[in-house]
């Protein structure tokens, strides 16, 4: 298939879960550097609505061979296709987190709340979110002030809504200089980013830099682990290319 054929076909697929009323953004993540696969991704989901469609039954579905959902992000099964039948039938699939607990917890602007209220808000919220299937699970250590206002960033968000199992919010975007966990973080205190480099100590949010600051050293140390690292993974490759 060529270039245009492969283009042509992604439009007719995209029209034909528009023309469904089924939009694609909290089911589906493009990969706009591989068109071929964006297509037959979009095909296979096309097939499971159009049979979901004739039967409307879970059991069916299954029986035919239709048992995992092809939704993104996927969780597991009876939480995947709780979301892919809500998603066919045109059901919300995220919410607001902190308009949902609202009427249970009042949350504020921790400027004016004492050091005592931070930890009871942060106590109520840990409570109250496994009702709605997620969960906080960040570092030990870190500060409640810190946590809490992190915690109301991630309540801003939209939530996927989930009916089965439990999402873990962890807090870790990947990016260790970006995050306000990292001097509590095992991995962020261990890889040397090139924000580390060109500071020459470990790179530190301002918001962490309330609490705690880089050695002039620290940028040496993130170097040294960084290597023992290597060297481990190595060894350890080693080891497996040798059974």
């Amino acid at each position: 298939m060529n270039d245009i054929d492969a283009i042509l076909e992604n439009q007719a697929l995209k029209q034909e879960f528009a023309t469904l009323g089924l939009g694609l953004e909290n089911v589906w993540q493009p990969t706009p550097d591989d068109i071929e696969l964006e297509n037959r991704q979009l095909a296979h989901l096309l097939e499971w609505v159009r049979n979901y469609d004739e039967h409307r039954d879970r059991e069916k579905m299954e029986l035919l061979g239709y048992t995992f959902p092809p939704i993104y992000p996927d969780f597991d099964p009876d939480a995947d296709w709780d979301r892919f039948q809500r998603w066919v039938m045109g059901l919300p699939l995220s919410f607001n987190l902190r308009e949902e607990i609202a009427p249970y917890i009042q949350l504020q602007d921790p400027a004016q709340l004492s050091d005592e209220q931070i930890e009871q808000a942060l106590d109520n919220i840990m409570k109250l979110l496994p009702e709605y299937n997620y969960s906080i699970d960040v570092n030990e250590g870190i500060p409640p002030r810190l946590l809490y206002e992190h915690v109301l960033e991630f309540l801003n968000e939209e939530a996927l809504f989930i009916s089965h199992g439990c999402c873990h919010y962890d807090g870790c975007s990947g990016f260790c200089p970006d995050c306000f966990q990292r001097p509590w973080c095992e991995g962020g205190g261990r890889l040397c980013w090139p924000e580390d480099e060109e500071l020459g100590r470990m790179f530190l949010i301002e918001a962490v830099k309330r609490y705690v600051s880089a050695t002039p050293f620290s940028g040496e140390i993130l170097k040294r682990c960084q290597v023992e690292d290597e060297h481990k993974m190595t060894a350890l490759m080693d080891d497996v290319d040798e059974m």
